[in-house]
């Protein structure tokens, strides 16, 4: 199960009342799960409850694990990080984030400031997946995975082909996958248990697999 772990959150209630129309700040530091200033976390400040008809304010944190914006206007705010390379996927999808307890700010004209701690973990298993063509052995290039709780299938993630093939996949959890590509039958993990040696994914937390699957050609 995926969590952001809320260290502290204070509101400066010596700030001076804001003047109307000025705009509020949102500061964020982000640790690892290891209690380190994780720098280049992706951080998201988006509107509570979620609007579907504006931009999510963004920032990425520097060496101390900071970032923060100074353009929000006065609302209630849900504020995640992620950094995928290092294992902290996005986790608002349900895929990754069930259970999770979301983070929220309140911005007001008495308190148009908030500063917030986030403690990030824990890291996801990295799976990288090698799909080859199941009679000449070569590399196919372009291939879809899909990948969902075994045991809670609404909860799915649909993803292309990343730039490294590698995906992220949930600690302590069975996670099925398939893969899918033109002209290729799909191939689906819970049918091939030599694969993983099980019938779906069950890794821990920061483990590290690599998956070569043979996609079999659809019949003409």
């Amino acid at each position: 199960m995926f969590h952001l772990v809320l260290v502290v959150i204070f509101l400066w209630t010596l700030s001076p009342q804001a003047a109307p129309g000025s705009a509020g700040v949102i500061s964020v530091k982000v640790f690892d799960q290891n209690g380190r200033p994780l720098k280049g976390a992706q951080v998201r400040m988006d509107e509570h409850p979620k609007s579907m008809m504006r931009v999510i304010p963004e920032c990425t944190t520097d060496e101390s694990g900071t970032c923060s914006r100074n353009d929000f206007q006065m609302g209630t705010y849900s504020i995640t990080a992620m950094k995928p390379a290092d294992g902290y996927p996005n986790i608002s999808y349900e895929f990754y984030g069930r259970n999770r307890k979301v983070l929220v700010v309140e911005l007001t004209p008495q308190h148009p400031r908030a500063d917030v701690v986030l403690t990030l973990g824990p890291k996801a298993a990295m799976v990288t997946i090698h799909p080859i063509d199941h009679t000449t052995g070569s590399p196919v290039a372009n291939f879809t995975m899909i990948l969902w709780n075994a045991e809670k299938p609404h909860e799915l993630l649909g993803i292309g082909k990343t730039p490294d093939s590698v995906i992220l996949v949930p600690p302590e959890e069975d996670v099925e996958l398939q893969v899918q590509a033109d002209g290729y039958q799909p191939w689906i993990l819970s049918n091939h248990p030599e694969v993983g040696g099980r019938r779906a994914l069950h890794l821990h937390s920061g483990q590290k697999k690599e998956v070569t699957i043979r996609l079999k050609r659809s019949p003409s």
